[in-house]
């Protein structure tokens, strides 16, 4: 049976993912079930009737979800160097690369935790406004790190508060002054 030039290229694709082992999305199986529905008459005419499967079709293996968080936040590893961690969908990847490292290669000041789906960026090496900049366009979510009272969140707006205040949404530094936690980071606002 001849697929039809559209339906080719995505029949190929669906059979690599299945038959390697991954799994599907449901929007995947929904276009698989439909290029099957496309094509079930001449199946049939061939001697091959699949009608009875997709009319209710059941799935061996659960599909797997598509993770769009978009968000932005600060967080100190293991060793305390601190990363400015962004989280965005993967069609976001060549923006990302050439508005905020202005590189289409990928090579920036950063590493890619594949685990958490989070680049992590380290906070002293790269351009802080054009990260914002890039986090409003997409509409990740800027979790604020200062507020003007103990452990009350606010809401970033346009612009960044700038004011004395105390650090939230930062495990370790959490209801500290701006100023102590200052002090406590001390010498890893440089980079090794």
């Amino acid at each position: 049976m001849q697929l039809q030039h559209q339906d080719r290229a995505a029949a190929t694709n669906f059979y690599n993912l299945i038959s390697s082992g991954k799994h599907l999305t449901e929007n995947q199986a929904s276009y698989i079930l439909k290029i099957l529905e496309k094509h079930k008459n001449i199946s049939s005419s061939k001697g091959f009737d699949y009608k009875i499967y997709i009319a209710e079709p059941r799935w061996k293996n659960p599909f797997r979800t598509i993770d769009l968080t978009r968000k932005i936040f600060v967080e100190k590893d293991d060793t305390g160097k601190i990363w400015l961690c962004l989280k965005f969908p993967y069609q976001l990847k060549t923006a990302f690369e050439t508005e905020v490292t202005g590189l289409s290669d990928g090579a920036y000041m950063g590493v890619w935790d594949s685990i958490r789906g989070v680049r992590k960026l380290s906070l002293y090496s790269n351009n802080i406004i054009l990260i914002h900049e890039f986090a409003k366009k997409y509409n990740l979510e800027i979790i604020p790190v200062v507020t003007p009272n103990k452990s009350q969140s606010i809401t970033i707006n346009d612009e960044a508060y700038l004011e004395d205040g105390y650090i939230i949404n930062s495990d370790f530094l959490n209801n500290l002054s701006v100023e102590d936690a200052k002090e406590i980071l001390g010498d890893n606002r440089k980079d090794p």
